[in-house]
């Protein structure tokens, strides 16, 4: 069995954006995780990024691994979606 393969880790802090998630054009290229994307197990998809489409999102953090980077701490309207 092939052990899987993790992203490094490079950097995490705390930002703080607001803006209003893309049309649901281009947000459909993009999943939503409930955690920082491959950099150790227990992290998966929440669905794409479409059915977010036009809402407002706060943005709390901020996350660079070996291979991409990645805003996190996602929420809309006072919830949280993603981790």
């Amino acid at each position: 069995m092939v052990e899987k393969q993790y992203d490094d880790l490079i950097s995490q802090k705390t930002t703080i954006i607001t803006q209003k998630v893309k049309v649901a054009s281009e947000a459909k290229k993009h999943d939503v995780y409930n955690g920082i994307y491959n950099v150790g197990p227990g992290v998966s998809s929440m669905g794409k990024g479409d059915i977010y489409a036009g809402q407002a999102a706060h943005i709390t953090g901020y996350a660079k691994t070996s291979r991409a980077e990645f805003f996190c701490d996602l929420r809309l309207e006072a919830k949280r979606l993603a981790g």
